[in-house]
């Protein structure tokens, strides 16, 4: 690809994504090579990787705060659409992994990266949501060890509601 035609590739990749996909993809099909925009679809198969590994990553951050609700919070009335939330974010992680199975060995190392800020959250939402209780969930939830990702995808695990008081 020479300098004039670099140009203009980079220039249709900025002005119509769209259309540059479609042209790239036209190109790819009949072996055009010399017309391919290497720099711009390289980025793009690179980005669209990432793009699967922070869907992961966005599922299994859900599944975390509702499982930890589950742990912490002593309301009855969420649990049944927190347990909805957790299998439908199960459902979509199989579906992805069916679709990148090279994601699941990164699963544990995200779970465990992702579990503080997940502790967060829930304790925020359920500060929001039951006031008057924060600073017990706080305690229950200093005692708790991080989830293991095999009890976060399966979907017969759900924890037991903390002990009553």
């Amino acid at each position: 690809m020479n300098i004039q035609t670099k140009i203009e590739a980079d220039d249709a990749y900025h002005a119509d994504f769209t259309a540059w996909l479609l042209e790239q993809a036209q190109r790819l099909r009949a072996r055009d090579t010399d017309a391919l925009d290497w720099d711009n679809l390289a980025e793009e198969i690179e980005s669209m990787g990432l793009n699967h590994y922070r869907e992961l990553g966005s599922r299994l951050q859900t599944i975390l705060i509702h499982v930890l609700k589950l742990m912490l919070s002593h309301d009855d009335r969420p649990r049944a659409g927190w347990r909805v939330t957790i299998r439908t974010q199960r459902d979509e992680i199989d579906s992805l992994l069916k679709q990148s199975p090279s994601l699941r060995r990164r699963i544990p190392e995200l779970s465990v990266e992702l579990y503080e800020r997940s502790l967060k959250r829930a304790l925020a939402e359920l500060e929001d949501h039951e006031p008057g209780r924060i600073s017990e969930y706080r305690s229950i939830a200093g005692e708790l060890s991080p989830l293991q990702s095999e009890q976060l995808l399966d979907d017969n695990w759900f924890p037991e509601p903390p002990q009553s008081n």
